[in-house]
């Protein structure tokens, strides 16, 4: 048995018949599945952090994939090859993560995957995927140091399903201080009010957004349960967001643009006098990250939008003492 401080888990299985496979995984597990990626694939949350999805690959049915996220991959890949097991594949991601692949003799793939840098958090990052792409997906930086931004993130088939999720939700208009502004939100894992300056207690992140935060928290490299809060906001053509910092009470920012296109400006903090603001697009299906002194040392604003978009944007809480 492997013995690690953490163990995440994301296993799938290729089915040939989707429609008969997901009536026996219900029965099996005792109840339907947590989030449909596409019309043929279903994922289940069996625990805390750990998935089994079933996708229809006639060609592989019967076949595996099962990724372990662990914290202590060196150890384990030494006790492995101990038994006489090599991994077939290395490789190490821009973002410290690194993944060890294993095939078996009926060619069923395995993937373990760990954190190795400097950071040593003691976790390690939970990295389902909502389309079963490559989780850890390289992050280019640019612009200020922190940002980062990836375009197609998702697929587009992840993106309808979160969408048909989201227009069923009890959106409401966004209020700052007695205003209201034209974009609705929803928030989970509590509520800022602007007005005592405080996090309010609020709704746990419903188990839709679950395997999303865990690929965000795996391409950005933290421990999924990090992200303590979710904000989903739906943006009408014409609205905007004004020169901000995110409040203090977090730390991390990740967002994921649905549907619409929009322009995200960034400018030093404090604005620095004729210093002319930079942008970049956020495309539909995009992620990007707000870390650092991208965080701190710059706001950023959104102009008003061409046409209705959605956002989901996870946080992680500020440690005390930090700066």
């Amino acid at each position: 048995m492997i013995q690690t401080k953490r163990l995440d888990l994301f296993a799938g299985i290729a089915v040939a018949d989707y429609g008969s496979a997901l009536k026996w995984y219900e029965r099996l597990l005792g109840s339907p599945p947590a989030f449909f990626p596409h019309d043929t694939e279903a994922v289940w949350e069996v625990a805390e952090y750990r998935y089994l999805y079933i996708v229809q690959q006639p060609e592989h049915a019967g076949h595996a994939r099962v990724t372990l996220f662990l914290a202590d991959l060196e150890a384990i890949v030494s006790r492995i090859a101990d038994a006489g097991l090599e991994p077939v594949e290395r490789e190490t991601y821009p973002n410290g993560v690194q993944k060890v692949t294993y095939r078996d003799s009926t060619e069923t793939k395995s993937r373990s995957a760990a954190r190795a840098d400097s950071r040593d958090t003691g976790g390690t990052p939970h990295g389902s995927t909502m389309s079963q792409r490559d989780l850890f997906p390289s992050i280019s930086e640019s612009l200020a140091r922190g940002f980062a931004y990836q375009p197609d993130f998702l697929t587009a088939a992840d993106e309808q399903t979160l969408v048909g999720v989201i227009e069923r939700l009890p959106l409401e208009q966004a209020e700052y201080k007695g205003f209201l502004a034209s974009r609705r939100i929803v928030s989970y894992g509590g509520r800022y009010d602007f007005s005592a300056q405080r996090l309010q207690p609020g709704a746990p992140i419903p188990s839709f957004l679950h395997p999303l935060r865990a690929q965000a928290a795996a391409w950005v490299g933290c421990p999924t349960e990090d992200f303590t809060h979710a904000l989903i906001a739906q943006y009408p053509a014409g609205s905007q967001l004004g020169w901000h910092r995110d409040v203090p009470t977090f730390e991390l920012v990740v967002g994921i643009s649905l549907v619409g296109s929009c322009r995200m400006r960034l400018r030093r903090y404090p604005p620095r006098p004729r210093e002319k603001s930079i942008a970049v697009e956020l495309e539909p299906r995009s992620i990007y990250r707000l870390q650092g002194e991208a965080r701190w040392d710059w706001q950023h604003s959104v102009p008003p939008v061409p046409a209705r978009r959605y956002s989901i944007t996870f946080r992680t809480l500020r440690k005390e003492g930090s700066s």
